[in-house]
């Protein structure tokens, strides 16, 4: 299949420490020595005098004193009371330091971009599109849209789409297969092979739709696509929406997604 057809078919795709110290030092005492006292002596004189002056045989002479010898008393060492606790000295003890645990600093999640949406809701109907989608928007039996005709057609997401409307009298089966003749006619060098066809609600409505897919020659397969209609009741209106793409689930998530975001009322 040559450039130009695939173009005709197929559109755009898209981290103290401390310490104490302390010591306690006792002193002893000093002993005190007294001094000796003088010892007894008699004089010669006592031992040549009359036997008047002398005492008594039978008292005894008077002892010499005894001599003090000096003592030295040490003194105890000190025994603390019943009551009295003793001081413990405390040892020196190192305060461990802390290491702060590595935490990971989380990274700000910068706030999300808001969805931006594409609303059509001028003629009518609405249709809400994600993202920012181009539209083409043109008329059909008048030179420009209006709530009774008009077409628009818009690249989504790898595929391509035509949303169209009028206030024919055709029934919605009538109006799939006009398109899909028209679609079919305009691509002569191609074949078209239906897939499936059914009902599908749209909007609070039945409509009706058929798949196909498009083949070069007679067995490659270049793209696929989907053709449905439907008629809102109040307005009478007929609406019909083609998608066509090159890979056909694409094609089929982009087309449901298109017909949920339909509504009948704007």
């Amino acid at each position: 299949m040559t450039i130009q057809k695939r173009i005709r078919f197929i559109s755009l795709f898209g981290l103290l420490t401390l310490s104490i110290m302390a010591a306690i030092a006792c002193g002893g005492d000093t002993g005190v020595v007294p001094t000796a006292a003088p010892t007894a002596t008699i004089p010669p004189e006592a031992a040549t005098s009359t036997p008047e002056a002398a005492p008594p045989t039978d008292v005894p002479a008077t002892p010499p004193e005894p001599t003090i010898e000096s003592t030295s008393t040490p003194v105890p060492p000190h025994t603390p009371s019943p009551t009295e606790t003793p001081t413990a000295t405390p040892e020196p003890t190192e305060t461990p330091t802390a290491t702060p645990e590595t935490t990971d600093t989380p990274t700000p999640i910068p706030s999300a971009t808001p969805v931006i949406g594409t609303i059509i809701n001028e003629y009518g109907f609405k249709l809400k599109l994600h993202g920012d989608v181009p539209i083409r928007v043109v008329g059909v039996a008048e030179k420009n849209p209006t709530s009774e005709q008009g077409t628009i057609s818009f690249p989504y997401q790898g595929v391509a789409a035509i949303l169209a409307w009028n206030s024919s009298a055709s029934t919605a089966q009538q109006v799939v297969a006009i398109n899909y003749n028209q679609l079919r006619d305009g691509q002569p060098s191609l074949t078209f092979e239906t897939i499936k066809d059914g009902a599908i609600p749209v909007s609070g409505e039945r409509g009706v739709f058929g798949a196909f897919k498009v083949l070069e020659g007679t067995d490659t397969a270049v793209g696929g696509g989907f053709v449905s209609a439907w008629i809102c009741s109040e307005s009478q209106t007929r609406y019909s929406l083609t998608v066509t793409g090159a890979q056909l689930t694409t094609v089929q998530i982009r087309f449901q997604d298109i017909l949920t975001n339909f509504s009948c009322s704007s």
